[in-house]
């Protein structure tokens, strides 16, 4: 049995400031990505979304979901 694509999302991770020692972070999720966008796409889009920003990338990954 094949697994069949369900979705993909993009969830990037910001720093947003410390609190005492602990890093404080935020995540924004983007849904809706294309079956078939290579990860050079994705990253491209990620570096547009990510110079808009003031705060530091902490981290940034695609989440895909296939059903099986």
């Amino acid at each position: 049995m094949a697994a069949t694509f369900k979705s993909a999302s993009l969830k990037i991770q910001y720093a947003v400031g410390m609190d005492g020692d602990k890093q404080l972070k935020q995540a924004r999720t983007f849904g809706n990505i294309h079956e078939n966008a290579t990860t050079t796409e994705i990253e491209a889009v990620k570096n547009a979304i990510t110079s808009l920003s003031a705060y530091a990338v902490v981290q940034a990954e695609i989440v895909t979901t296939k059903t099986i």
